[in-house]
């Protein structure tokens, strides 16, 4: 699988509550397991929260199935 970045791409997401670090989840942006090939010509800018995020193949379960 291979991402790409369009120029008209647009990120859209929905809150509904205040922010609550409790809940707070990410990613992080360059695991290799999600394809995406980032056009970057310098070392990106991250906070010390997105330098830390984990991998896809890390993330611990969220949801609960029954």
């Amino acid at each position: 699988m291979s991402g790409n970045l369009l120029p008209d791409s647009h990120l859209i997401y929905k809150v509904n509550r205040y922010y609550s670090a409790d809940h707070d989840r990410g990613l992080r942006w360059n695991d290799p397991a999600l394809g995406i090939e980032w056009p970057l010509e310098d070392e990106p800018l991250l906070s010390d929260k997105d330098r830390r995020q984990p991998l896809l193949a890390d993330l611990p379960p969220v949801f609960a199935y029954e």
